[in-house]
């Protein structure tokens, strides 16, 4: 699998991508010197594999996650992340716990009053829902499903 192979070395040294102007320091972040430059980036990876990067990338910024605090800071990019590669999940656990992150990420958008987004996250989290979940999860499934209209 794609994914699971290490990129060549020459890949890896981001001292040559600063020094080319395409990527910049931003304190400890490294981010694109310009749009284009991420979407040119974005356009090699085959269309077939992104699904399983997202998935890996939210993965591993949550398995990098030394706390619950950590994980609520970072609560919506590691959504966007594993909702981008939900495509990928074959394990049921996975599922439930992408379909509770999502419940949570709604229910922090909520508290601070980002109404479309939570709307955002709780259609997401039912996407990924399955029928037999309505009776396996049910509480999950009915809070996601009256969240969702309350947000509507």
């Amino acid at each position: 699998d794609f994914a699971d192979k290490e990129p060549p070395d020459e890949l890896c040294n981001v001292g040559i991508a600063v020094d080319e102007g395409l990527i910049r320091k931003n304190g400890p972040k490294y981010i694109f010197a310009h749009d284009q430059i991420e979407s040119a980036v974005y356009s090699l990876i085959p269309e077939e594999q992104r699904s399983s990067w997202h998935f890996e990338i939210g993965k591993k910024i949550l398995n990098s996650c030394d706390s619950k605090e950590d994980i609520e800071r970072l609560i919506y990019l590691i959504a966007d992340q594993l909702n981008r590669g939900k495509l990928s999940i074959t394990d049921d656990a996975e599922r439930i716990s992408l379909v509770e992150l999502n419940y949570r990420a709604a229910k922090k958008a909520i508290s601070s009053s980002m109404f479309s987004n939570a709307s955002h996250y709780l259609k997401e989290g039912i996407s990924i829902l399955e029928e037999k979940h309505c009776e396996t999860h049910h509480e999950l499934w009915i809070s996601l499903h009256v969240s969702y209209a309350e947000t509507e």
